[in-house]
């Protein structure tokens, strides 16, 4: 994946000049006149593509969209990186996924992905994506004849859809992306999270990974998340913290740990791993999506950053444990029964905004999530594991 200051360098002055060209190109050819009718709208495109956890988040919307046009053909098109999360997925009819490796492959797709997508006919388009040119300028560009996006501040591209929904960032993200329904009369009223499906090969490589790691049915699981991605490395709680309450959960439950991440973070991983003391497992980069997907469906308790992840487990039925401090949990906690939240609540957070295009510049360390402590933590960790009676002895610290 491109380095995310680059990415956002060029989307940011490339896009901007793209977005103003096209807006007037699409004045002078009638572009911004719709010329279908919803009720005759044959062709869906769904356009989602940073963010594991919004991929999670937006599933309700993709139910109330298939939910209006059930006889519609629905093409989804994401990151080649969020390949598996969607692969039997049964409200999409086709996937098409980009590469984004380096610039090269960038520009090749931005030439590539207008000829495929005309090619399918779109009729109605939706933009899932709050911040970032580039998926506006694809969405223009597919041909769509009705296109539904954000008006979000400093961005500079609602003029490429015929349909501008206004962000509201005080709502959880769950209903910003229901909003883009709703401006086509559509209400989703089901706002449940689908899971991840997890074909036959992935549950048999969990099998077999926790068979070799020691992990027998019937054990107790908690799984550990200790990464955020780098869209903002400062949503982690320090490694020390998780190396503390780590070290409490096994010597006070008779619990297993397992550590997940993606194959870029695992070096980061590894290094809890080796200092735990006790039984834990570090299956970072060693599973697909779909496999983590049915990791956190067997967890008894997952802890983790602010994060995809967090979000995956919370879709797999999973109890969650979570921190937060540069962005806020109103916005991307996870809802229903069975989930802690830490926030700290400083004056200075949260301070990531899609109007900032989710950039942290923070001059204090992140204190908002090292406000939160290892006793906090551990003190919501105990209650949720002390409610099984096989609790090992030993005592808090």
């Amino acid at each position: 994946m491109i380095h995310i200051p680059t990415a956002r360098f060029i989307d940011r002055y490339a896009g901007i000049l793209l977005c103003a060209l096209l807006n007037l190109l699409g004045r002078i050819t009638g572009r911004h006149r719709e010329t279908v009718s919803l009720d005759s709208v044959r062709n869906i495109l769904i356009i989602k593509f940073w963010g594991l956890g919004n991929l999670i988040e937006a599933t309700p919307t993709f139910r109330a969209i298939r939910g209006r046009f059930p006889d519609a053909r629905i093409t989804f098109l994401t990151l080649a990186g969020n390949r598996g999360v969607f692969d039997h997925y049964p409200h999409f009819d086709e996937i098409i996924y980009m590469q984004d490796h380096t610039i090269g492959s960038v520009l090749v797709e931005f030439f590539r992905l207008p000829r495929v997508l005309r090619k399918r006919n779109i009729d109605l388009a939706f933009d899932l994506d709050p911040i970032g040119r580039f998926c506006a300028l694809i969405t223009f560009l597919s041909g769509a004849r009705i296109r539904v996006g954000y008006s979000t501040a400093n961005q500079y591209r609602e003029h490429l859809y015929t349909r501008a929904i206004p962000l509201d960032e005080s709502k959880h993200i769950r209903d910003m992306f229901l909003d883009l329904t709703r401006g086509v009369g559509v209400n989703g009223a089901d706002t449940s999270l689908d899971p991840v499906t997890v074909s036959g090969a992935d549950k048999k490589l969990i099998d077999t990974l926790f068979k070799e790691n020691g992990i027998e049915p019937g054990d107790r699981i908690v799984g550990l998340n200790i990464n955020a991605s780098a869209v903002a490395y400062e949503r982690r709680w320090p490694m020390e913290n998780f190396l503390e309450l780590a070290n409490r959960i096994l010597a006070r439950h008779k619990v297993k740990l397992v550590l997940v991440g993606a194959p870029d973070e695992a070096p980061y991983v590894a290094q809890l791993a080796q200092a735990v003391r006790g039984p834990c497992v570090n299956l970072a980069g060693l599973t697909t999506l779909a496999g983590m997907a049915e990791v956190l469906g067997r967890c008894e308790l997952f802890i983790s950053n602010d994060s995809g992840p967090l979000h995956v487990a919370a879709a797999m039925g999973a109890p969650t444990v979570s921190f937060f401090g540069p962005e806020t949990p109103l916005r991307y906690g996870p809802l229903g029964e069975g989930h802690t939240v830490f926030f700290a609540g400083l004056d200075c957070s949260p301070c990531i905004s899609f109007a900032n295009e989710k950039q942290v510049r923070c001059p204090r360390n992140a204190q908002c999530l090292r406000a939160i402590t290892v006793d906090m933590a551990s003190r919501a960790v105990h209650e949720r594991l002390a409610a099984h009676n096989d609790s090992a002895p030993g005592s808090e610290s």
